[in-house]
């Protein structure tokens, strides 16, 4: 699989939605969120697919400056613990698709230019497709030894993500576009 072929994949799984009814399925019938139509979709495709989409996936996922990322999270969602950031935002970076992706990991503020502001980033629970659909294909488990597979580092660093004035100077773009919704409200996560 060539990183074109992964990036249309991601960039047409939308359209996956609209033709599931029309396709064989592996799933019951009662799933049939955005997720589980990715993971069998993306089981049609060999063992080998799989696993070379899968080293392009975590390649991406773990591209983007993560205390960066982290806090623009934090600030349109007025909270993100490790398990959002992990299942939800890295994930939702990748699916906004090669364009955007590659703007945000050049400035993680031109999420604030996208049409929602951001909350793009949260469209679902997608940290686990791929060894969901590596397993629904072989019945195995993706295996951890997988040539080149990246692997979550920790954070350079800190941010203090409550703190609205550390938010608004670290990225000025998104506080603009999200200030209001930081008034007496705690974080949500």
């Amino acid at each position: 699989m060539t990183e074109d072929h992964f990036w249309h994949i991601i960039e047409h799984r939308l359209e996956w939605r609209i033709l599931a009814p029309n396709l064989s399925t592996f799933l019951p019938k009662d799933r049939t969120n955005d997720e589980d139509i990715f993971i069998q979709n993306l089981a049609t495709y060999s063992e080998d697919e799989i696993l070379s989409f899968a080293n392009y996936w975590y390649h991406h996922v773990f591209r983007p400056p993560e205390l960066d990322l982290w806090a623009a999270a934090y600030l349109i969602e007025q909270g993100c613990s490790d398990d959002c950031f992990m299942g939800w935002v890295r994930p939702g970076a990748v699916l906004l698709g090669r364009e955007r992706f590659e703007n945000l990991v050049k400035d993680v503020e031109s999420l604030a230019g996208l049409p929602n502001g951001g909350q793009e980033l949260f469209v679902g629970e997608f940290g686990s497709v791929v060894s969901s659909a590596y397993e629904m294909k072989t019945g195995r488990k993706l295996p951890d030894d997988i040539p080149n597979l990246p692997r979550a580092a920790d954070p350079p660093g800190r941010i203090h993500y409550g703190d609205s004035r550390e938010l608004s100077e670290l990225l000025p773009k998104l506080w603009a576009r999200w200030k209001h919704e930081w008034g007496s409200e705690r974080p949500r996560f």
